[in-house]
């Protein structure tokens, strides 16, 4: 799984452990991915710090085999918003497996 992290408004120390703390944790979201991908998936982590509302925004994209998959969230530690969004995703792609299997498109 390929992984781009991009920050705005964020120090590079903040950068660094967004991209290493990310890759820990949506690590393990690919034994969701089915494994007849047409493609390498791509997730790309985007985080934004507001200084007026003293939050992280945080948005992760994950693309696989023409589907996508978003979560968006505020929250002010950025640690905890990761942890969020990859619950999220991995719930999105048990949903989305299961719909796969039901409807044949898995083999």
């Amino acid at each position: 799984m390929k992984l781009l992290v991009s920050a705005k408004n964020v120090s590079e120390p903040t950068v660094e452990t967004i991209a290493t703390y990310a890759h820990k944790r949506f690590a393990k979201l690919v034994k969701f991915i089915p494994k007849k991908a047409h493609f390498s998936p791509i997730l790309n982590v985007e985080a934004d710090y507001n200084k007026r509302k003293k939050q992280f925004e945080l948005k992760v994209v994950l693309s696989v085999n023409k589907k996508t998959f978003v979560y968006k969230i505020e929250i002010a530690d950025i640690r905890a918003a990761i942890d969020i969004a990859s619950s999220n995703i991995k719930h999105q792609l048990v949903q989305n497996k299961g719909k796969q299997w039901r409807y044949g498109l898995l083999g």
